[in-house]
């Protein structure tokens, strides 16, 4: 009874000062800029590396365009790919007589993407007058992707990602200083209510907020192609992570201006998986440990299913986990530092 009263108190708070319709306006600017601004696709200018037979690269560099990067050996063909996440490579060796060609991709390149770059290179060769024996194709990195996300859904996910975690960072952190500012959380400590549903109420108001965001943003954008009980499930964790961290870091301060520091450096680095999406050889293993790459990899699934579930189950468990003992944590330390 007390947490469902602490919730309609923190609900008609915000709707009071109109977080809700501000929220609402943001998903809806957020509809325009999908349907009106973004393109289906968004495709960069490539580099092509290019090793092996040195008769043959010097012909196919001659033939091709001057974008082309000579490499001396395939070692260091692979090495620069490393570096450079848009490009591709090109590996021509004689074989019986004939030019052979492998072509090398770092795995995340949509089918016709490859496909393009095949008849590329074998229209170069051919004008050269060669005949080529049967291209190959190797992956630098993993396998090609079973779905490539077009760039606005990519947009999309990226949006559904950060959303909850930026929506409960700050209107957490927000409503926390405004009762320690105005005493309300001081005043509340000496009552039989307890600190968990004092916290809880204003998770739970922002869960709420962030649902209402992810159902205008998806409804009206990709209505049928999403699961939207996963989804809901991957927002409401994502809310309840993002909300829970930011009350424990709120607890050792008294004032927002001195938690700005801290609360921005674990945003920065709950938000920086979102650069896998548009460059999937971004990733270092500090930045897999992040809840938040598994929540992006789990909404994905929410879009593109491919039967793997754990992957949803663990974009749901991993931020629920963090969110449980971030929220104890914050209870805890909210109730020792209030009596203090």
């Amino acid at each position: 009874m007390r947490l469902r009263g602490l919730f309609v108190k923190d609900v008609a708070l915000m709707w009071r000062n109109r977080l809700f319709a501000i929220e609402a306006l943001i998903a809806a600017l957020m509809v325009l800029v999908y349907h009106f601004a973004l393109p289906e696709t968004f495709d960069t200018a490539s580099t092509l590396y290019a090793t092996g037979d040195d008769a043959l690269v010097q012909a196919f560099a001659q033939a091709g365009s001057p974008g082309i990067v000579v490499t001396e050996t395939r070692e260091a063909l692979e090495e620069a790919m490393r570096g450079d996440p848009t490009s591709y490579g090109i590996v021509l060796t004689m074989q019986d007589g004939r030019p052979a060609v492998e072509l090398v991709f770092h795995g995340n390149e949509p089918e016709r993407i490859v496909e393009t770059a095949m008849l590329e290179v074998s229209a170069m060769l051919d004008g050269g007058g060669r005949e080529t024996a049967e291209a190959q194709i190797r992956y630098v990195y993993g396998h090609p992707l079973d779905h490539k996300l077009p760039f606005r859904v990519t947009v999309l996910v990226a949006l559904l990602l950060t959303e909850p975690v930026l929506l409960g960072f700050f209107f957490a952190a927000t409503m926390i200083f405004s009762e320690k500012e105005e005493g309300t959380a001081r005043a509340y400590s000496v009552t039989p209510g307890s600190i968990t549903a004092f916290l809880g109420s204003k998770i739970l108001a922002i869960m709420l907020l962030s649902v209402l965001s992810a159902v205008i943003m998806t409804g009206l954008t990709v209505p049928g192609s999403v699961h939207w009980g996963w989804l809901a499930a991957i927002v409401v964790t994502g809310s309840f992570m993002g909300s829970a961290l930011a009350m424990l870091l709120s607890a050792f301060f008294d004032r927002l201006s001195a938690a700005m520091m801290p609360l921005s450096v674990v945003l920065v680095l709950m938000t920086l998986p979102m650069a896998a999406l548009f460059a999937p050889s971004i990733s270092p293993i500090f930045m897999r440990l992040l809840p938040t790459w598994h929540q992006m990899f789990a909404l994905r699934e929410c879009f593109f299913p491919t039967g793997r579930t754990g992957v949803i189950g663990l974009g749901i468990l991993y931020p629920l986990a963090i969110g449980v003992a971030a929220y104890a944590a914050a209870s805890g330390i909210f109730v020792r530092r209030l009596k203090d």
